[in-house]
């Protein structure tokens, strides 16, 4: 059986920074062909100027097919006369492979689903949504699933919300909390119709520490209220009681529909360094007592969390691996994001083949027990402020939407799945964006203003006043009566830009490559950041300022940061700014990794 795909071109507006290893094909902002659309007529309209290329499968279920075959490709145009013909051998083993021997998953995202097709969250097209994903993914060896008892607080800004995707009902009366698992064993079901042999249930606290409990709703006298999440601290002793309630009655569920052997459960996700270690292991005391014996495994990449006994079962960076190496841990899980750029395996567009699959032979020659990434269909910005077009911002996930009964799919996921060396679906990195707020927004400004010389903060400072400068960012402008207090204060008259997030990012490329500017203050993706400095496009700003009171603005700021905000003012000709004029006040700004 054969199937013909396009591989239609998608944009790509990152550029790979000066120093990058020599592993890629591009480094260059562009159209790179990824997005396999259905041709079910195999017919194929060219384009003037540009490519358009085929992928075809070949499926061969009968082993009696086994040995050399020859396949003849031919190209006509609409009047049938052949353009071009050639005939390839293809030898079919007379052998299939046995089932992925190792954990294999890539974080299932239900509220992408749900956003992106304008359903209700598990309506009946909802579930078939969720259906003919979990399909594609068995289809490429995905065999575990990120299953969301609660919605999973993963890349979620502090005190923001995801689109609540919770399987289990849950009702509180007369003190005691019930649980309902109608939607969880529909769930089941379909994980069994595809071949899943694995679930990893959502973190029981948030990412990066786990300071706070995960949204969690709860029905109260007929309403339902949201009993925990950034509102509840991870020690709360309520959290411990519900826990009490729901964590028995889940793992006994579970064990008697599923399998208990064959469920893993996560704490928070990649946490990192000494604060967030200690409140780790106060959430881990919380709960350790109610998963026994359960298998507990969490992303991270620092060492300590693994020596301390903190996560025993580590799933660790590919770029940061050396050292769990050294310690001898056996069976290692491994992980790759959008970090992992040099000198490793990974997914970009930019990146030839054989660097895609090249990951299979290291899980094997490591003997590594697993396979985590987390953006099968995340359609979500980086803190999920907002969702995104997988057609538009291709850094996101590896399914496409398309209409309810059909997935597509990208050619670097075929590639590697193809490849037949690790026969996994390969994710493309997710993509990040922070819009700060008001008050990071308006620090930093004053910040800017006191770089250039001083002056009195309540009128503004003499090299302010009168200045004009433009933001813009992917966020609605504050309120009038802050933009004035901010104007009385520094001097400065702020002209505030709303432009969607991808224009933005363009924009931005667009006018440092051409040694120009549109705006004194911007925003881009976090994990550009050190690429951006190392272009000159943002200047570092640690000599001006100390970034710890914004934390309060950006509780995630020792976690994608090191140590300073880039940015800097372009005062006269000490540095000049990028458009080379001596008069304007520039601030561009990012967060550094």
């Amino acid at each position: 059986m054969s199937r013909c795909t396009a591989s239609t071109c998608s944009p790509v507006t990152w550029r790979l920074s000066p120093g990058h290893d020599n592993g890629y094909d591009r480094d260059l902002p562009g159209l790179y062909p990824d997005l396999l659309r259905p041709l079910p007529d195999a017919t194929i309209a060219p384009m003037l100027g540009s490519w358009r290329g085929l992928w075809v499968d070949f499926r061969v279920d009968e082993p009696a097919a086994a040995g050399l075959h020859e396949v003849d490709i031919t190209i006509s145009d609409a009047r049938s006369r052949v353009l071009y013909r050639h005939t390839m051998r293809i030898e079919v083993i007379g052998s299939g492979l046995p089932p992925l021997p190792i954990a294999n998953t890539h974080w299932f995202h239900c509220d992408g689903l749900a956003q992106f097709y304008g359903v209700e969250v598990f309506s009946e097209q909802h579930w078939q949504l969720i259906d003919a994903f979990l399909g594609s993914a068995s289809r490429m060896q995905v065999n575990m699933i990120l299953t969301p008892v609660w919605t999973p607080p993963l890349d979620t800004e502090t005190g923001g919300h995801r689109l609540t995707t919770q399987l289990l009902r849950i009702t509180h009366r007369k003190g005691r909390y019930s649980v309902d698992f109608t939607l969880l064993d529909r769930w089941l079901e379909l994980c069994r119709k595809h071949g899943i042999e694995r679930l990893e249930i959502a973190h029981l606290f948030t990412q990066w520490g786990a300071h706070a409990t995960p949204s969690i709703y709860v029905t109260r006298a007929g309403e339902s209220v949201e009993e925990f999440g950034w509102h509840v601290s991870a020690t709360d002793p309520k959290y411990r009681r519900f826990l009490e309630q729901v964590l028995p009655v889940l793992k006994t569920h579970l064990a008697q529909h599923w399998g208990l052997e064959r469920v893993l459960f996560h704490l928070s996700d990649e946490p990192n360094g000494r604060g967030q270690l200690s409140s780790y292991l106060q959430a881990k005391a919380i709960v350790e007592d109610l998963l026994a014996p359960c298998t507990v495994i969490d992303a991270l990449s620092d060492a300590e969390f693994y020596d301390t006994g903190a996560v025993p079962h580590p799933v660790v960076a590919t770029d940061a691996i050396a050292p769990f190496l050294a310690r001898g841990v056996r069976r290692l899980w491994v992980y790759y994001c959008v970090n992992q750029d040099r000198g490793v395996s990974n997914r970009f567009f930019a990146m030839p083949s054989s660097r895609n699959r090249v990951i299979g032979h290291q899980l094997f020659a490591y003997d590594c027990a697993g396979f985590l990434n987390w953006g099968f269909n995340f359609y979500n910005s980086e803190l999920s402020r907002r969702p995104i077009n997988p057609f538009q911002d291709t850094t996101a996930s590896l399914m496409y939407r398309a209409q309810f009964e059909h997935v597509w799919q990208c050619a670097v996921g075929r590639a590697l799945a193809a490849g037949g060396d690790m026969r996994s679906n390969p994710v493309r990195c997710p993509t990040s964006w922070r819009a700060p707020t008001l008050a990071t927004v308006v620090g930093l400004a004053l910040l800017t203003a006191a770089c250039g010389g001083g002056g009195s903060s309540s009128t503004g400072s003499d090299q302010t006043k009168g200045v004009t400068i433009a933001v813009a960012l992917a966020a609605d402008p504050p309120p009038a009566a802050d933009l004035a207090a901010f104007t009385k204060q520094s001097g400065i008259t702020v002209n505030w830009v709303n432009i969607d997030w991808d224009s933005l990012q363009t924009k931005i490329s667009t006018a440092a490559t051409a040694k120009t500017y549109f705006a004194d203050a911007t925003d881009v993706d976090w994990s550009r950041v050190g690429q951006l400095g190392k272009l000159g496009w943002f200047s570092p700003m640690e000599k001006y300022t100390d970034t710890g009171p914004l934390k309060a603005d950006m509780p995630q700021l020792t976690s994608f940061t090191s140590g300073a905000l880039d940015g800097r003012q372009h005062r006269s000709t000490k540095p000049p700014c990028v458009s080379g004029c001596s008069e304007c006040v520039h601030f561009d700004f990012a967060v550094s990794r």
